[in-house]
């Protein structure tokens, strides 16, 4: 009204003052498994919904865990719809059959999110092992006693599968027919496996002599495991086995007077070459020559024992 029409619309810009969402993500935690039957899941989130397209960037980290032994390598794009706030990454897990730690890996966001921020750029993944421990056993073992200088009985301790972790077992001696410090050197200590070692020996000193004996035997007996069980065959039999000869045994000459009344005993002395662990025995009879049973001598037949 009392004016001409110039430029009769104009256009409202609404400028937009709200913040981009910020993305999160979180820690994650899975079992192990066997082969690539687990996964871990990483939750990554978004603040508030958002009107326009979000995609993050993402890569695996080795921590602990490695790729291509423990976990399979993955990188991707995370991307949200608008008004979508939740979104997972999925990585497979390589599980085994060895006992060893918890292991870890990282994922990491790219730091140039499109349309959102960043509150962290990293989660830390755990993979729970969960597989059994070894057992620990020790064979039994077999050793010639010997006549001069120390033998070594070796024994072989044996874990039941390898480990990831070191592990170790205590060891002590026992007596059964042997005894410490005459027939062996008593001996205690600790049996060491570094990971993935499956057998370790135990020489124990075993003490010659020239004694002819029965064979014998100690113990040695595992306790104490970390990082292990004890298995069935938790103690070993030694058993020394006597090499030396049985000693001779001979019998002296003697000379009595005859006497002209009565009886007169007479002595012979029989000896063992060398003393015995065993006892020893021989049959003794005599037998006539000039003299005559009955009339120059009474017959005799019987055993001697020595211990």
């Amino acid at each position: 009204v009392g004016a001409t029409l110039g430029r009769g619309q104009a256009t409202v810009v609404i400028q937009n003052d709200d913040q981009p969402p910020v993305i999160s993500i979180q820690n994650a935690r899975v079992l192990e498994g066997t082969g690539t039957t687990n996964s871990a899941l990483i939750a990554v989130n978004l603040s508030v919904p958002s009107g326009v397209r979000v995609d993050v960037g993402y890569s695996t980290a080795d921590g602990t865990a490695s790729a291509a032994s423990d976990y399979i390598r993955t990188n991707g794009v995370v991307s949200f719809a608008p008004g979508e706030t939740n979104q997972i990454i999925r990585v497979p897990i390589i599980g085994d059959s060895t006992d060893e730690a918890d292991e870890s890996f990282s994922i990491r966001l790219d730091i140039t999110p499109l349309n959102a921020t960043l509150a962290a750029r990293e989660a830390l993944v755990l993979i729970d092992d969960d597989d059994p421990l070894p057992s620990v056993s020790v064979d039994d073992v077999s050793v010639i006693e010997g006549n001069d200088g120390p033998t070594n009985a070796v024994l072989t301790v044996r874990l039941s599968a390898p480990s990831g972790r070191p592990v170790t077992v205590q060891f002590a001696t026992s007596d059964q027919t042997a005894v410490a410090g005459t027939d062996y050197q008593p001996k205690t200590g600790t049996v060491s496996f570094e990971p993935l070692q499956t057998t370790r020996t135990v020489p124990i000193e075993v003490r010659p002599d020239v004694v002819d004996e029965e064979d014998e035997s100690f113990l040695v007996v595992l306790s104490a495991p970390v990082s292990a069980s004890l298995g069935a065959k938790s103690q070993a039999q030694v058993t020394i086995h006597d090499d030396d000869p049985p000693p001779s045994v001979s019998i002296e000459n003697a000379v009595v007077s005859e006497g002209h009344t009565g009886s007169t005993s007479m002595a012979f002395r029989v000896l063992l070459s060398r003393e015995s662990g065993k006892a020893a025995s021989v049959n003794v009879g005599t037998s006539d020559g000039t003299a005559a049973a009955g009339s120059d001598y009474t017959a005799f037949n019987g055993t001697i024992t020595f211990q």
